[in-house]
C-alpha cells in the first residue's frame, strides 16, 4: 500500500490525472479488501471526480458504481440513491451495455431496501429484460435475486421462490461449460446470494428438507465434481515444468539466503505457470454416483447410506453466527444460532495455546501433565458446550458425519469434552466437506491390508518417522518402503497408483498464500497439492502422518483448498490427516496401533476411535492423540 501512495503523490505531482484516477481506485480496492472502509471511499470519490475532469464520464460511472454498493453496504441507502443515479446517467446511451445494465440494477436494488417496491420492480423488470435480450448473464442473475427478494418482504413467498430459482439456474447454466475447476469455484463463489436467500426462504416456512438440499447445491461443488470426474493424468507440458519446478524445490530448501530469493522468484513463476495451464485444460466428466446435473443431492440415496446408526451434522454460517443441520434416515432437523464464528475463534487460540506449551515444552512438563490437561480440556468443554451439546437430543447415540463450516473446519470434534468424556468414546466420528461428498466416498472401495507403499523422510521437525516407517512395514507383510534419500518424488509418482493404502510421514506444508501448492516433503523436493491431483490412485486409504496435513484454506461455497483436496480428487476412498504439529513418538504409537485394527477388520473410523480411545485411557494430554482426525 506504500507504494500505492507514492505512486499516487507523484502522478499528482506531475499532473497526470487520469493515471492518478486509475492509481486511486486500484488503491482503493485495496482498502476495501483489507476492510479499511473509510479511507477506501475517500480514494474512490477523489478517483470519480478526476475522471469527471477528464471528460471520462464512463469510468467515473463504473467507479461510482463501487462507492454506491459500498454507501449501500453500510446501510446509507438515499446516498448510494444519489450516486448510482448520477452514475447511471453518465453512461445512459453509451455503448457499455454491461456498465449501463449494472447501474440500473443497482439502482432498482438500493430502491427495494429503501421499501420502495413498486418503483424497484419496475427497474429490476427492465434490467432483467434488457439483460437476457443483450446476454449479460450476471446482471440478469442480480436482478432475478433482488426480485426474488422484494417478493419475500411483501410476503409473495411462492413468486420470491420462483425467482431464486431463475437466479440459480441461470448460475448453473453458466457455471457449467467452464473449463477450469478454479473457474467453476470462483464463478460460484460470486453466486452464492440466491442459494443463500433460498435457503433462508425454506427455514422461513418450515421446510428443513428444502433447505439442507439448497446448502447442498452450492457446498463444495468444484470438489465434489472433482472427486466424481475419471480420465486424470498430465500433459507432457505440465510434466515438464513441474521436473523444473521440482528442483527449484530441492535447491530452494539448501539455499544460502542470498541465493533463496532469487530461487523463489523462479518458483513462484512456475507455480503461475503450472496453475495457468491446469486452467486450460477441460473438467473431465462429472460422475453421475451421488449428484443430479445441478448438483442436487440424492436425498433418497444418502439417508439409506445412514441407516439407524449414522447421523449427518451439517453446519452452516450465515452472517457469522454457525447453525446445524441434523440428518437421519428418517429425518430433517434445524438447530440455529449455536455460536458465533468470533467465539469459535477465541476458543480455538486458547486450546492451541495451550497445545503449544507440550510441543515446546518437551519432557520437562511432564511433572506438570495433570494440570496441563485441565486446562485444555477447559476449552475443550467450552466448544463442546457451544457445538455439539445443544445437538445431543437429536443424534442420540448414532455414528456420526461432521460437515464443518468456516472456522469449523479446525475444531477437533472427536476430542471435545462434556466434562467426563471425549466425544471420541461416545462413537464413531468423521468428517467430510459435504454429504453429497460423503455419500460418494462411500461409494468407493473400502480400505484393505492387501499392499501398502510406505514413505518417509526425517528432518529436524520430525526425527522419528523412519522408525514409524520401519516398525509399519514389519506389520504390513505386503509392503514396500522407500525412506531416507529413497523417498524421492520419482518414487511417490511411480508408484502411487498401485497400492491399497498409501502411508507418507514426512513434513507437511500448508501454503495459505496458495493452498493449491501445499506440499509434503520427500528426499528431493515437494509433492503439491497439483502433483497429487493429478494421480489416479486405487487406494482405499491415505494416511498423511505429518505436521498439519489436514489444514485447508475455506474458499467461498466451503471449498477446502489443501492437501485433503489433492487426494481426493484423485481418488482416496479415505483419509487420515492432522489438524496441528503432532509428536513423533505419539504418531508411532498411534499408528502402529490404528493398523492392527484396520488388520483385524475394523473400519478407519472405528480403527481410529479405538487406538484414541487407548490413549485417554492411558490418561494421556488430547495434544498427543487427537489431531488425527478422519474424512472417510
Amino acid at each position: 500500500m506504500e507504494l500505492y501512495k507514492r505512486l499516487i503523490t507523484t502522478l499528482h505531482r506531475l499532473k497526470m490525472r487520469a493515471e492518478e484516477a486509475r492509481a486511486r481506485t486500484n488503491y482503493g480496492r485495496v482498502l476495501l479488501t483489507v476492510g479499511d472502509l473509510g479511507p477506501a471511499r475517500a480514494e474512490l470519490k477523489r478517483a470519480a471526480a478526476l475522471f469527471h475532469a477528464e471528460k471520462n464520464p464512463v469510468a467515473a460511472a463504473a467507479v461510482d458504481l463501487r462507492r454506491a454498493s459500498l454507501e449501500a453496504a453500510r446501510h446509507k441507502y438515499s446516498e448510494a440513491l444519489a450516486i448510482v443515479e448520477s452514475a447511471a446517467a453518465n453512461v445512459e446511451g453509451t455503448e457499455n451495455v454491461r456498465l449501463r445494465l449494472s447501474a440500473m440494477w443497482l439502482r432498482g436494488d438500493i430502491l427495494a431496501r429503501l421499501k420502495r417496491y413498486d418503483d424497484a420492480e419496475k427497474v429490476l423488470e427492465r434490467a432483467l429484460r434488457d439483460a437476457e435480450a443483450s446476454e449479460q448473464s450476471a446482471v440478469a442473475q442480480s436482478a432475478m435475486n433482488s426480485l426474488g427478494e422484494i417478493a419475500r418482504w411483501k410476503g409473495n413467498v411462492k413468486d420470491a421462490e420462483k425467482f431464486f430459482e431463475a437466479a440459480i439456474g441461470s448460475a448453473e447454466a453458466a457455471r457449467a461449460p467452464l473449463p477450469g475447476e478454479e473457474f467453476r469455484m470462483a464463478f460460484l463463489a460470486k453466486t452464492l446470494e440466491p442459494y443463500e436467500n433460498l435457503v433462508q426462504l425454506h427455514l422461513q416456512e418450515k421446510k428443513i428438507e428444502q433447505a439442507f438440499v439448497c446448502v447442498e447445491r452450492s457446498r463444495s461443488r468444484a470438489l465434489l465434481e472433482s472427486v466424481a470426474a475419471k480420465d486424470r493424468g498430465t500433459p507432457p507440458a505440465e510434466t515438464k515444468i513441474r521436473e523444473e519446478l521440482n528442483w527449484f524445490y530441492s535447491r530452494l530448501d539448501r539455499a544460502e539466503a542470498d541465493e533463496a530469493a532469487r530461487l523463489l522468484t523462479e518458483v513462484r513463476k512456475r507455480e503461475k505457470l503450472l496453475a495457468s495451464l491446469g486452467l486450460r485444460a477441460h473438467s473431465a466428466q462429472k460422475g453421475k454416483a451421488s449428484t443430479k446435473n445441478d448438483g442436487e443431492l440424492d436425498i433418497a440415496a444418502l439417508q439409506k447410506r445412514l441407516g439407524d446408526v449414522t447421523a449427518i451434522v451439517e453446519f452452516v454460517a450465515d452472517r457469522g453466527v454457525y447453525s446445524a443441520f441434523v440428518v437421519t434416515a428418517d429425518k430433517f432437523e434445524y438447530v440455529p444460532d449455536l455460536a458465533t464464528e468470533n467465539e469459535i475463534l477465541s476458543l480455538l487460540e486458547g486450546l492451541h495455546f495451550q497445545f503449544g506449551s507440550l510441543r515446546f515444552g518437551g519432557e520437562s512438563l511432564r511433572p506438570f501433565a495433570a494440570q496441563l490437561k485441565s486446562r485444555s480440556d477447559v476449552y475443550l468443554e467450552k466448544l463442546y458446550t457451544k457445538l455439539l451439546r445443544p445437538l445431543e437430543d437429536h443424534i442420540a447415540d448414532r455414528r456420526l458425519v461432521v460437515v464443518p463450516s468456516g472456522a469449523l473446519n479446525y475444531v477437533p470434534f472427536h476430542a471435545l469434552f462434556d466434562g467426563e468424556n471425549y466425544f471420541i468414546q461416545s462413537r464413531e466420528i468423521v468428517c467430510a466437506p459435504s454429504a453429497a461428498i460423503w455419500l460418494l466416498l462411500n461409494s468407493r472401495r473400502r480400505p484393505t491390508t492387501a499392499n501398502a507403499l510406505l514413505m518417509a523422510f526425517a528432518d529436524e521437525k520430525i526425527p522419528l518417522v523412519d522408525r514409524e516407517i520401519k516398525l509399519l512395514a514389519k506389520m504390513l507383510p505386503n509392503s514396500t518402503s522407500f525412506i531416507g534419500k529413497r523417498a524421492t518424488f520419482s518414487a511417490f509418482e511411480t508408484n502411487a497408483g498401485d497400492f491399497d493404502i498409501i502411508h507418507l510421514a514426512c513434513h507437511g506444508q500448508f501454503r495459505p498464500d496458495n493452498p493449491m501448492f501445499s506440499s509434503l516433503h520427500l528426499a528431493d523436493g515437494w509433492v503439491t497439492v497439483r502433483d497429487v491431483y493429478s494421480r489416479n490412485l486405487k487406494a482405499g486409504l491415505v494416511t498423511l502422518s505429518a505436521c498439519e496435513t489436514g489444514l485447508s484454506r475455506i474458499f467461498s461455497g466451503e471449498e477446502i483448498l489443501g492437501l485433503a483436496r489433492g487426494f481426493l480428487s484423485a481418488g482416496a476412498g479415505a483419509l487420515v490427516l492432522s489438524l496441528w504439529t503432532v509428536s513423533d513418538e505419539a504418531t508411532a504409537r498411534l499408528m502402529s496401533d490404528f493398523y492392527t485394527n484396520l488388520q483385524r477388520g475394523l473400519s478407519v473410523s472405528a480403527s481410529l476411535r479405538v487406538v484414541q480411545e487407548s490413549f485417554i485411557d492411558r490418561g494421556e494430554h488430547p495434544y498427543f492423540w487427537s489431531p488425527f482426525f478422519a474424512i472417510a
